[in-house]
């Protein structure tokens, strides 16, 4: 039975808590690199509103998230209104559910884009504020998975633009596969054995445990002193290694900083990330 420990999250959050490593997982995450793509070509205005109208359909996709947002900024130009309805009619990521993301795609075109473009016209973007807009327009749960990402996907787009925001306090960490599994080999979540599957478990996690996730990854936040969104950059991007590494976790460290080309020193403080993967490969025999 898996119970939460707010105790090891508050420890993986003083771990985090460096203002460079966080900002260094911003800028080598694939998809803030897309995010600067779009913006390169489209401008911060149309950018930013074609960034969030993806990251509003960007669920159960048929790709990895890396390559789907490869996609989206290679199709993406000016106006982004019709970039976005091609990306969501062609996308190979995007073929199940086709037709319910082009309807929630005319909801966002219609309803929310209008308001968001004058949010994005103010000197600092209040990311909360946002993010309620999402979750009224869209007619979603508090804390939506889908539209906390939208709003993280728009910090992207004010980080890479170097314009201000607020409120990222307030935005929960999008609890997705990869950071259910973080949550579980952290030691955030217990309970669980060596000898589990823990990647079935993080696609329980992530169906069932969700608002436990995100306490948890808030008092992380506290901890750190950062925003869980920013925190997530970290988590989203080492879980592609810690998810291809979980039988070896000696080569989490390796992959992270092969694959990223990262200082093995900076590495070193995200151990704590995996620090239950490496307890079970000392305890096998």
């Amino acid at each position: 039975m898996l119970y939460p420990n707010e105790q090891r999250a508050r420890e993986v959050g003083i771990s985090l808590g460096d203002r460079y490593l966080v900002e260094t997982f911003v800028k080598v995450d694939p998809q803030f690199n897309s995010v600067k793509s779009i913006l390169g070509k489209m401008g911060f205005h149309e950018g930013a509103l074609y960034v969030v109208g993806v990251s509003l359909v960007s669920y159960m996709l048929s790709l990895r998230g890396e390559v789907h947002w490869s996609l989206a900024a290679e199709l993406s130009s000016k106006p982004y209104h019709q970039s976005l309805k091609r990306f969501v009619q062609e996308s190979p990521s995007l073929v199940r559910l086709r037709e319910q993301r082009l309807r929630r795609l005319e909801i966002y075109l219609t309803r929310v884009a209008p308001v968001l473009r004058r949010e994005l016209d103010e000197d600092v973007v209040d990311l909360t504020k946002v993010l309620k807009v999402l979750e009224s327009q869209l007619s979603t749960s508090p804390g939506s998975k889908t539209v906390a990402f939208a709003t993280k996907m728009l910090m992207y787009a004010l980080i890479a633009e170097g314009k201000k925001f607020s409120g990222g306090e307030g935005v929960p960490i999008p609890v997705d596969y990869r950071v259910s599994l973080v949550t579980l080999t952290s030691g955030m979540l217990e309970g669980w054995v060596c000898g589990d599957d823990v990647r079935k478990l993080a696609h329980d996690v992530r169906a069932r445990w969700r608002s436990t996730v995100v306490r948890l990854w808030e008092a992380a936040s506290r901890a750190a002193g950062t925003p869980p969104i920013l925190l997530d950059s970290v988590v989203w991007v080492c879980g592609l290694c810690i998810d291809e590494n979980v039988e070896k976790p000696s080569g989490i460290g390796e992959c992270i900083t092969s694959s990223f080309r990262l200082d093995l020193p900076l590495v070193g403080k995200l151990e704590v990330l995996w620090s239950s993967l490496i307890r079970c490969s000392h305890a096998s025999p």
